[in-house]
């Protein structure tokens, strides 16, 4: 729980859920109170902490300790889900994998080979690899979000490229890999009120009386 919470502030103040391999030491370190061999991680929340459904008496008190917050639990929070629900964002993400061909890897720019949910191509460089990749992706996953709700949906790109270096000295290097994902992020439509109708309006809309 204390984990999902600081991967949800990640979000809001980096715009990526996933944390590289530090992110996932501090973050570690600050929730389970674990002291390394030369530092430790402590996590202060500027916020409070609104618990909402039904085992946030049990849970969110510690949580809230560990993170040095105030913790707010509202009247008839153990039935909040149901709001929570609606409120949520709906996410849908896809990562794409492009490797250079064989024999390619050391060339700017290489022809390469793009493995994704919806194929495996051939691209004649990394660039028209990723522009293709991203629009892609971009386009499954917009109608996805919005097929489930979310309104105004946002995209996320994040490309890792994984090289090797040939040394300082050398100034080159040799692509290796590169990672591309992309994430689809929306609000859910917000619930309309329905005006309510009768046959008795019904009727005095159509007599005008």
């Amino acid at each position: 729980m204390a984990s999902e919470l600081l991967k949800e502030l990640f979000f809001e103040e980096t715009g990526t859920f996933e944390p590289d391999t530090i992110g996932k030491d501090l973050m570690t370190k600050a929730i389970k109170g674990r002291f390394g061999l030369d530092y430790s991680c402590r996590i202060t929340l500027n916020k409070p902490i609104i618990g909402i459904g039904a085992p946030v008496a049990a849970y969110y008190p510690q949580v809230a300790e560990k993170f040095d917050c105030e913790l707010i639990l509202p009247k008839y929070a153990e039935v909040g889900n149901a709001v929570g629900a609606i409120t949520g964002s709906i996410v849908e993400s896809m990562d794409i994998l492009i490797r250079p061909k064989p024999g390619e890897n050391a060339v700017n720019d290489p022809k390469c080979f793009l493995f994704a949910p919806f194929g495996r191509m051939e691209f004649e460089t990394v660039t028209e690899a990723v522009d293709y990749a991203e629009k892609k992706a971009s386009e499954i996953l917009l109608d996805m979000v919005i097929s489930e709700g979310a309104e105004n949906p946002k995209l996320e790109m994040e490309r890792i490229d994984r090289k090797y270096e040939f040394g300082s000295g050398y100034g080159a290097y040799a692509l290796l890999e590169t990672h591309v994902k992309v994430s689809a992020v929306g609000k859910p439509k917000q619930f309309r009120p329905m005006e309510k109708t009768s046959y008795y309006s019904d009727l005095k809309q159509a007599w005008d009386v």
